[in-house]
């Protein structure tokens, strides 16, 4: 294969894990009242699309409610592969890239994409509860802009090269930032001229595109390692201490 004309690299198929962190309070936004950044006039993230690679999403959950959502804008090209009436000025695009199933729906049979996605953009909801307690509104970070759902992932893990697929899809349909809750698990970095989703977001940044990925480790002797130091994506790198160290 090397020797094929065009030719540039091949690389051994990876299998990704799903991640999740503490974004809100990192960003801030438990500090006013819980106002954070809203505390001034804010426009709640209208205008914004957020791609999000990971499980799918679930259209019915009251976080992916269009009130107050504007319709997107004129430059958006993607598709919306939930039902009809599933699809709405909040969930604006959805599409299935596994490519063990092709004709898989983007809903989400795990959660975590659901959850991913209500964290950058959910809706207000009020009345939020856990089993009766805790009564108050759940909200997202932009809770005002559009989602696209691309979902790459299975229950657990996600493959390599459904995730490249995923990206290029957000790229091509006009999203504005892409947010990646995943990584390779491993406690050894990936170097950068093998890291072939941090070279898709390096080239998702070259067509003003912000990627977000989420920075968890792996501990291994006692030492601390970070998933993939991409220094062109915006990420947060978090353990079970006060240790707190972000790279942009």
């Amino acid at each position: 294969m090397e020797e094929m004309e065009g030719f540039l690299s091949a690389q051994p198929e990876r299998i990704f894990p799903l991640h999740t962190t503490h974004t809100p309070n990192f960003l801030g936004l438990t500090i006013n009242r819980g106002l954070g950044f809203w505390k001034d006039d804010s426009n709640y993230g209208k205008g914004v699309i957020i791609g999000v690679v990971d499980t799918g999403a679930f259209p019915d959950h009251p976080s992916f409610s269009d009130d107050g959502v504007p319709p997107p804008p004129a430059k958006w090209k993607g598709k919306c592969e939930f039902k009809k009436t599933e699809c709405n000025n909040k969930l604006i695009g959805a599409r299935g890239l596994r490519s063990s199933n092709t004709s898989e729906p983007p809903y989400d049979k795990e959660g975590h994409g659901s959850h991913t996605a209500s964290t950058a953009a959910g809706n207000f909801v009020k009345g939020a509860n856990v089993f009766g307690n805790a009564q108050g509104t759940a909200v997202g970070i932009a809770p005002h802009a559009h989602l696209a759902i691309y979902k790459a992932c299975a229950e657990r893990s996600c493959k390599e090269t459904d995730i490249l697929a995923a990206i290029d899809a957000a790229v091509e349909d006009g999203v504005d930032v892409l947010s990646i809750s995943l990584g390779d698990g491993k406690v050894q970095q990936t170097p950068f001229y093998k890291d072939t989703i941090g070279l898709a977001a390096f080239t998702s940044i070259q067509k003003g595109i912000f990627v977000s990925f989420p920075q968890s480790g792996a501990r291994k002797s006692g030492r601390v390692f970070a998933q993939g130091f991409l220094k062109w994506v915006s990420d947060k790198y978090s353990v079970r201490s006060p240790l707190s160290v972000t790279f942009v």
